[in-house]
């Protein structure tokens, strides 16, 4: 182990180790950077001049009120000095800080289609300034790629000339998260848009492919910063209503929405929600949709008016129209996977979970309410069986089981008149004197 190690050296290190792997890691060499200067102003220097009480008053010199604030740096340090445990630079990490327990997650907003035009038309209106030419059509068009193809706002910010392939309706998205790169096909509207774009910045004198798509200043891409500032003040100027515990608007609202509506009608499983196409929906006047379930067997579940409308306003947000094969529910334009599915209940609904029980909710959870909700409402078993598309009514049956709900009202129902929860007597049938002559006589 070399005590003779820097803590600037080491970061450098780190910093290439991790690039080695594809990270990008630029916001993380910027608080690595700053450790670098506070500890130098503290005479510390080499790694093993790093104390626990100076990481410490180095975290709290930077205030952080949200916990996931906090809990970004803290990261950081920690993935530094675990690595150089790991590289024998020291003997163990001298970081003692904890993680911050977000204890106040929302839940996000959901955007339907006219709320998402009205954004986009606000975007549009920006007025130009000194520093900022055709501000609002550069605006307008990047919250569409947003929108409509479901980019990071970085990923928007950071196209240059030569990512748009408009012989193909592509997008080519370099080094994306995790340092991914992807191509993103769209349609007709999303490419009128980005033609417009690619002829403002040819005006401006921009040629190489290497130049940025998005600049106000003709040499820098927009600041992702900048662009989600100017997001958040547009959402302002729309006044629109946020319930309580709900986050502010973000994309993919409409996608989720239609995703959780459709998972409690259908009480599909979810496997079943993302091998749903198009030419499986029927959303005429009475809506239905085709589920491939077990077995390789088929079922029709109907559906309610109001998840047929929201599936249908997210058929008419793609950027690219809907063939029979298309899939319904859709991330970055690919179909949604299990695990891709669980992520988005998860981030909706853990705020749902029962820390008593320790039970958390699921895709699955929406499953069993459905079932439990059909029987509630007087269902009769063998539908229920057919509307989950259980092979066997044993499986059916446990609901009606558990059911504790229906228990209750039935033991109601069996009690005389005027009897309380306070003092029952006993059974109706004790009283008839008919019944206790005849059970006598046996």
């Amino acid at each position: 182990m070399s005590h003779s190690e820097t803590i600037e050296l080491a970061v450098e290190q780190f910093l290439a180790h991790k690039r080695a792997l594809g990270r990008k890691y630029h916001t993380e060499e910027e608080e690595l950077r700053l450790l670098v200067r506070y500890a130098a102003d503290h005479a510390a220097l080499r790694l093993d001049d790093l104390t626990p009480v100076l990481l410490d008053d180095f975290l709290r010199s930077r205030p952080r009120a949200r916990p996931r604030s906090f809990n970004a740096p803290l990261g950081v340090l920690a993935r530094l000095l675990d690595w150089a445990v790991s590289q024998q630079l020291l003997a163990s990490s001298p970081l003692r800080a904890r993680r911050r327990r977000a204890t106040s997650a929302r839940i996000p907003f959901l955007f339907d289609p006219l709320q998402a035009r009205r954004l986009l038309d606000a975007a549009g209106a920006l007025a130009d300034d000194a520093h900022a030419p055709h501000r609002g059509a550069t605006y307008r068009t990047l919250f569409a790629l947003c929108y409509g193809l479901g980019l990071r706002v970085g990923e928007a910010c950071g196209l240059s000339l030569g990512d748009v392939d408009g012989e193909r309706d592509l997008l080519v998205l370099r080094a994306g998260k995790f340092g991914k790169s992807r191509l993103v096909p769209h349609g007709p509207r999303i490419a009128a848009l980005l033609e417009e774009q690619l002829e403002r910045r040819h005006c401006d004198g921009a040629v190489i492919d290497a130049e940025p798509l998005f600049t106000f200043d003709g040499s820098r891409s927009v600041r992702t910063g900048t662009a989600s500032k100017t997001f958040r003040q547009l959402v302002r100027t729309l006044e629109l209503v946020v319930p309580d515990g709900v986050s502010p608007p973000r994309r993919h609202a409409l996608r989720d929405r239609a995703l959780v509506l459709f998972l409690y009608n259908t009480g599909a499983r979810v496997q079943e929600a993302a091998d749903v196409r198009v030419e499986h929906l029927d959303l005429s006047e009475h809506p239905t949709v085709r589920l491939h379930g077990k077995g390789d067997k088929w079922r029709t579940c109907p559906l309610w008016q109001q998840t047929a409308r929201t599936l249908d306003q997210l058929l008419q947000s793609q950027p690219l129209p809907a063939t029979p094969q298309t899939a319904v529910f859709t991330a970055r334009g690919q179909p949604l996977t299990r695990y891709g599915i669980y992520k988005i209940v998860r981030r909706h609904a853990s705020g749902l979970d029962d820390p008593r029980t320790g039970r958390r909710i699921s895709p699955h959870t929406f499953r069993h309410t459905a079932a439990a909700h059909l029987l509630e409402a007087g269902v009769e078993v063998n539908v229920i069986r057919g509307w989950l598309g259980h092979a066997d009514l044993t499986t059916t049956n446990r609901y009606a089981e558990i059911n504790t709900k229906a228990k209750q009202q039935a033991l109601l129902a069996t009690e005389p008149p005027g009897v309380t929860a306070v003092h029952r007597t006993n059974p109706i049938w004790r009283s008839d004197e008919t019944l206790l002559n005849w059970l006598a006589s046996l």
